[in-house]
């Protein structure tokens, strides 16, 4: 498949009205069915004239084309289709190019001259540097993800709220409105890390009072997350909230936060839209042991014995 603009050959459609007496059977190379009446002769096949269509926009060819692995194009939807713009400069691209998971596709030179968002990974540049901002930590958003930054804890707990409501669909049931929700900076984050050499983005501490037999959690987040991110946090921390109230308390090992991020992803496929894949891709391609190893881990599990059983299997014995 091309990669860039060649030099078009421009040719005219030639249709040619014969009679039935005179011409042979042909049958059009797009619908199949015998022409009966006017033809057009491509490339050694036959079409009927209005069968002609840009494979791009897939409206009639009427003049001019442009092949490319035996499909016609309009000389416009060719450029659409094999040109790479780049997204950064606007240059057409004729060597190497990176591709984001939007689509967007770039010189590869722009990784090391041009910011990317911290989150969703597009390039801070045309129309997503437009209210982009920089957060005092130094985490760059593009102006898409600043959009839903989260910098309240009222918002945290609005969000909880309906992470809760997601989980519990899936037999997961949290009481989240006695839960103490704080943010933090990254270098905060780093420094309150159970393991500091982790990029934390959230973490959940448990206090256990004289007074009562309840363990109050405090979920502590990273501030300034878009929306998006800073619910698949919670949904993580909220499953550790759940299993902490039911008695297992082996945080850190990959069945326990693979499990929680597998919450997370049970959450984001709930919402099944474009930003909720590219935050399921981080999960599946997550190259840390017990992170993105657990999570990976506890996905077969559940493809094998279903949610049920992986709930089964992490409570004690007689737990929720």
């Amino acid at each position: 498949m091309p990669r860039f603009l060649v030099t078009l050959a421009l040719v005219i459609l030639l249709i040619a009205p014969m009679t039935n007496a005179q011409a042979p059977a042909h049958r059009c190379a797009a619908c199949g069915q015998v022409i009966l009446d006017e033809y057009v002769t491509i490339e050694g096949r036959t079409f009927h004239p209005d069968h002609i269509l840009c494979a791009y926009c897939g409206k009639r060819i009427e003049s001019t084309y442009v092949t490319a692995d035996h499909l016609f194009y309009h000389g416009d939807c060719y450029q659409k289709r094999f040109v790479v713009v780049c997204a950064v400069c606007n240059k057409v691209v004729l060597d190497h190019y990176v591709q984001d998971f939007w689509g967007g596709r770039a010189h590869a030179a722009h990784k090391a001259d041009t910011p990317q968002c911290d989150f969703c990974e597009r390039f801070i540049a045309g129309g997503f540097a437009a209210q982009a901002v920089t957060l005092p930590d130094g985490r760059r958003l593009c102006g898409h993800c600043a959009a839903s930054s989260v910098t309240t804890t009222a918002k945290v707990k609005d969000l909880a709220g309906m992470v809760s409501s997601s989980l519990a669909t899936h037999g997961v049931k949290v009481r989240t409105d006695d839960i103490t929700y704080l943010l933090l900076d990254k270098d905060t984050m780093k420094k309150m890390s159970y393991d500091p050499t982790r990029h934390a983005l959230g973490f959940t501490d448990y206090q256990r009072t004289d007074s009562r037999d309840d363990t109050y959690c405090n979920i502590v987040v990273l501030n300034g997350m878009p929306e998006l991110q800073m619910a698949a946090v919670l949904a993580h921390e909220i499953l550790h909230v759940w299993l902490q109230r039911a008695g297992v308390h082996s945080a850190g090992t990959p069945w326990i936060e693979g499990s929680c991020e597998y919450a997370a992803y049970l959450m984001m496929a709930d919402l099944n839209t474009k930003e909720s894949q590219f935050v399921v891709q981080h999960f599946e391609t997550n190259t840390d042991s017990i992170y993105g190893g657990g999570f990976r881990q506890v996905k077969q599990f559940v493809a094998k014995h279903g949610v049920d059983g992986w709930l089964d299997a992490l409570l004690p014995p007689g737990g929720e």
